[in-house]
Formats: C-alpha cells, sequence, structure tokens
C-alpha cells in the first residue's frame, strides 16, 4: 500500500474517464501527477465523428500518457451495450481493467463520480470500481481508488 500522501508527484496513477474531455476536469491534477490515462469511448456521441485528437494533445502537453484502453469504442456501441443488457461485454471490461491495474500496480486511480446525469459517466464509475476490487483482492498491491464530479462540480469527495 502507498504510504505516502496519494498525490505527491512520485506516486504511480492513472486516470479512467468515460469519453475525451473530461480529464479538463482535473487538468491541474493532471499535469502533477502526470497519470496513465484510459477513455472508454472515442467521444463520437450521435453524430459518429471521434473526439480523441484534442484530448491526446492535452495529454502530451502535460506529459501524462495514454493507457493501453484509449477510445476503443463508439459511444453508439456502449449505449446499445447497455440497452441490450449485454452483462458479459461489461464484465469483460472490468476484467480487462482489473488486470491493467494489477499489472501496472498504480499507487491511486482516478474516475469520474457517480452521479446519475449520463449513464456512461456512472458506468465508468462502476467498472473502475469493479476492477480496482477484482485487481486488489489478487496480491499483494494495493491501489487506492478517487473520484471526481463532472456535473455537480461544487462537491468534494
Amino acid at each position: 500500500m502507498h504510504t505516502g500522501k496519494p498525490f505527491e508527484g512520485n506516486a504511480r496513477a492513472a486516470l479512467v474517464t468515460a469519453h475525451p474531455g473530461h480529464e479538463l476536469c482535473v487538468h491541474g491534477w493532471l499535469k502533477r501527477a502526470r497519470p496513465r490515462v484510459f477513455v472508454i469511448t472515442d467521444g463520437s456521441g450521435r453524430g459518429g465523428e471521434p473526439k480523441l485528437e484534442a484530448t491526446t494533445d492535452l495529454l502530451a502537453r502535460a506529459g501524462a500518457a495514454r493507457g493501453s484502453f484509449y477510445g476503443r469504442w463508439t459511444d453508439a456501441h456502449l449505449y446499445r451495450a447497455m440497452l441490450c443488457g449485454d452483462t458479459d461485454f461489461f464484465v469483460r471490461l472490468a476484467a480487462e481493467f482489473a488486470d491493467i491495474f494489477a499489472r501496472e500496480q498504480f499507487d491511486y486511480v482516478a474516475c469520474e463520480a457517480l452521479e446519475g446525469y449520463n449513464p456512461t459517466h456512472d458506468l465508468c464509475r462502476l467498472l473502475t470500481g469493479s476492477a480496482l476490487a477484482r485487481a486488489n483482492r489478487s496480491g499483494g498491491h494495493h491501489t487506492a481508488g478517487y473520484e471526481f464530479a463532472l456535473i455537480d462540480r461544487g462537491r468534494s469527495r
């Protein structure tokens, strides 16, 4: 378990977001922590146009690295999986994140808070929490989990 302050510059950090652009909510921290960043969707929304380019540029300027999981699915694909109740898809996704967290041995992972505003945002939090629990059960390393608000920015956690 990480014994220092979790937000010190030498801690190994990860950031998980549902869509590109959400990293802007934690931009100051992003520049200090330089986390490995995982983005679930490509941000294409209804228009079908991916929005990863601006996030990729911002990460490069901040000295943060892209994770192995970065904009893999369209928003439409994720919504279809939710509407169809494709639990196997989400179990596999959480297991993949757990494997990544266990292998990378991050000191902490930050993700979006459960706010009840957007199902993909909430799904990001649920997948990350599930993956952290699984990764922390798998071995001797413990990764702390933190969340940040996207919508209700006045709230602190």
